[in-house]
């Protein structure tokens, strides 16, 4: 939550979530989870906006 302050202070656009009662690295639970296929596809999402199709 620092690094997104200090981020965003710095005027870096900046998107946290928080995800409550998750077990650490939840994502690597794709395909049990849908909270880690969430997690995941809203991460695509970011690096597809910032970084375009390649």
């Amino acid at each position: 939550m620092r690094l997104a302050a200090n981020a965003a202070r710095d005027d870096v656009e900046v998107t946290l979530h928080v995800a409550r009662q998750a077990t650490h690295v939840f994502q690597n639970r794709f395909g049990e989870l849908d909270e880690a296929d969430e997690a995941l596809d809203e991460t695509a999402r970011f690096f597809r906006r910032h970084l375009g199709p390649r």
